[in-house]
């Protein structure tokens, strides 16, 4: 029996929920390179493995040596320069591409933030199809994705954020990679998947909903009448409205019961609320849905301290380090709850591990500026931040509000300010 091959999957966040997929069916090993994103796509509880730079060459040899084909699988951005794009892998026997999708059109405000520009919805969304068209010839990916989206998206919502699909959009692409795997592995495997996800909700622990009925009316997008409810319980949500997602709940949940969402909106209900028979359940079926997403694990340990529950906490904690095991994300969780409980030293050094395996990403910075903050060692903080400046701009802006938010961070803006002045 020939050995399974390797698929090195890369791009972005549609890259790790691909590999965590095709893992599941056990036809092949997976693995991701590339940046960390803050998070982990899930398919069935489990994530992809995700590979330091420092360890590919080992794995591959390894899998070359064993006798194993590897297979790298690439999304491609419209765009034919990326400052993150993966190289090819001198070793790999084949490499395979996928396009990289986008729908700016569903956040202008976003788009605008990223572009600086003004352009109008209806011409953000034209050059959201001219991007996914140029993809998918850049690919020559046998399933066309624009094509789709241009035909479904006025009938249904298509995207949660600008980069995460729902399901179906995930089945096309799953539909492409049985064709381009066809020689690799057993393609039908592949497609049994590719019809699972058809109907679920895809990445949708974020979230740029809702798009407002003005906007939906300058598209021609005729969503269906249960969106209106969807929309009522996101703003009620997001304006602390409590009482209103209470009355609604029942209504919401007989709608929304397999969407993350919905589940994320009973947390923050029951922890307003201070309500465990709302809070738990919700946090645990977050923890099904998404549980490679920091955010339902820190709430959770959150909701756990204010109600006294410490050691439910702790082993909230031991939980989230069996799971991610030693990952940049664990020790990013680890840094903010031992933070909670006032563990300074042990939150120092989760946030030390975190930056160490996750610098590409500027927010992984955040723990260990805080915790460093918090133990007096400013000018190591503002040395840290000091040698950000040279990031992309939407990091270091991001950088910027985390420093406004702490009371503590009084001169490292300016710090921020002053290093990109110099440079």
């Amino acid at each position: 029996m020939a050995a399974k091959p390797l698929l090195v999957f890369d791009g972005n966040c549609q890259a790790q929920h691909l590999a965590a997929m095709i893992e599941s069916t056990g036809v092949a090993e997976t693995a991701y390179v590339g940046p960390d994103w803050g998070f982990l796509p899930a398919y069935q509880g489990r994530i992809c493995r995700v590979l330091r730079r420092e360890e590919e060459p080992e794995v591959f040899a390894a899998a070359k040596a064993a006798g194993r084909r590897l297979i790298q699988v690439s999304q491609l951005s419209p765009f034919s320069k990326q400052a993150r794009a993966q190289k090819p892998i001198e070793s790999a026997d084949k490499r395979v591409l996928f396009p990289e999708l986008r729908l700016w059109a569903i956040s202008p405000k976003r788009f605008a933030e990223s572009f600086k520009s003004g352009f109008d919805v209806k011409r953000i969304y034209e050059i959201d199809l001219q991007a996914m068209r140029h993809a998918q010839e850049k690919t020559l990916f046998p399933v066309d994705l624009p094509a789709f989206v241009e035909r479904e998206m006025p009938n249904r919502p298509l995207f949660h954020t600008v980069n995460h699909p729902v399901g179906a959009v995930f089945s096309r692409l799953l539909e492409g990679l049985a064709v381009l795997l066809a020689h690799e592995i057993d393609g039908n495997c592949i497609l049994a998947v590719a019809a699972d996800v058809e109907d679920r909700e895809g990445l949708n622990f974020e979230t740029d909903h809702p798009v407002s009925r003005e906007l939906r009316e300058e598209l021609g997008f005729n969503w269906p009448a249960a969106y209106a409810v969807y929309e009522r319980m996101l703003l009620a949500a997001q304006d602390k409205h409590w009482d209103e997602l209470e009355r609604g709940r029942g209504e919401f949940e007989s709608l929304f019961s397999e969407d993350t969402q919905f589940w994320r909106c009973c947390a923050l209900l029951g922890m307003a609320r201070n309500d465990s028979a709302v809070a738990e359940p919700a946090f645990e079926r977050l923890l099904e849905l998404c549980p490679g997403v920091r955010a339902p694990w820190l709430l959770y340990a959150q909701f756990l301290r204010a109600d006294r529950r410490d050691s439910d906490a702790a082993a909230l904690l031991e939980r989230a380090e069996r799971f991610f095991d030693d990952c940049g994300i664990w020790h990013g969780i680890a840094a903010r709850i031992h933070l909670m409980f006032g563990a300074r030293r042990d939150a120092e050094e989760h946030a030390r591990k975190h930056w160490a395996a996750s610098s590409d990403n500027i927010s992984s910075a955040f723990p260990l500026i805080e915790v460093l903050l918090q133990q007096q060692k400013g000018e190591e903080a503002r040395v840290l931040v000091a040698s950000l400046a040279g990031r992309h701009p939407i990091e270091v802006n991001n950088l910027r509000r985390f420093l406004e938010r702490k009371k503590n961070a009084t001169g490292l803006a300016s710090a921020l300010d002053s290093q990109a002045v110099s440079s």
